[in-house]
């Protein structure tokens, strides 16, 4: 009999999908590409369960999910948030600067 594969605890990004016992667990570059659609519950329910599966032994890609269910529900609330002033001004500069110098 053949050893069974243990399931690590992650993937490198754009490892192949391979299966562990009766589970086809995914890469995390394919939960990076289906992550917009799980949030959205616009995926399968078989790639739904998968990812799930891979949140289990992922830590990056469960820190990524609940990330982004952080911000769904921070933007979501409808409250406002007030800035010091000048902050956009600062930001806005910040921003130019850093991509004028990604341009060199």
């Amino acid at each position: 009999m053949g050893k069974k594969a243990k399931t690590p605890k992650t993937q490198p990004s754009g490892e192949k999908a391979r299966a562990v016992g009766i589970v086809i667990e995914i890469s995390c570059g394919e939960v990076f590409q289906a992550l917009g659609g799980y949030l959205e519950n616009e995926i399968d329910a078989d790639l739904r369960r998968r990812m799930q599966e891979h949140f289990k032994h992922c830590t990056h890609c469960r820190a990524l999910v609940d990330g982004a269910n952080n911000v769904i529900q921070l933007v979501g609330d409808g409250r406002a948030f007030d800035v010091p002033a000048g902050f956009g001004s600062r930001l806005y500069r910040k921003l130019e600067d850093h991509l004028a110098g990604k341009k060199r």
